[in-house]
């Protein structure tokens, strides 16, 4: 009982009351305008929204952290991609129209190893800068 009365706590003035809501618990995180920015300048302003790189015990990185690193490394990738989407799309209509399907499929198909490569580099560029390895990033999401 003496358990009890020590875990109520009784208030002599009122307290706000407000539904919670499950924004309460989200990450987060603003857009970066990038009109007139480098890549250097876009990772600069990605990684200090980023913040300070939080760790558990066990050396993997907080929630919140992960949350940050995807979101601001894919629009680094994105940044870094530029027009090469429209343009592997424009490459791609001219063969769908000529109904030249194996030239369609082979320039889908080198089109997505061409953004999953660059993809991939802009988040080793980004882990780089930061000091991050890729393995504690991945052993973070599990």
């Amino acid at each position: 009982m003496a358990k009890l009365k020590d875990s109520i706590t009784f208030l002599d003035s009122a307290v706000d009351e407000r539904q919670a809501s499950a924004e309460d618990n989200l990450t987060k995180c603003e857009d970066i305008d990038a009109t007139g920015l480098n890549e250097e300048q876009f990772m600069a302003k990605a990684i200090e929204l980023i913040g300070t790189i939080e760790k558990n015990d066990n050396k993997t990185f907080k929630k919140d952290t992960v949350i940050k690193m995807f979101k601001y490394c894919g629009d680094f990738s994105n940044f870094r991609q530029g027009d090469l989407k429209q343009m592997s799309q424009n490459s791609r209509v001219e063969f769908f129209e000529k109904k030249e399907w194996k030239a369609y499929f082979n320039s889908l198909t080198k089109s997505a190893d061409e953004e999953k490569k660059l993809y991939d580099a802009s988040f080793n560029m980004m882990f780089d800068k930061m000091n991050v390895t890729q393995a504690n990033f991945e052993r973070s999401q599990e």
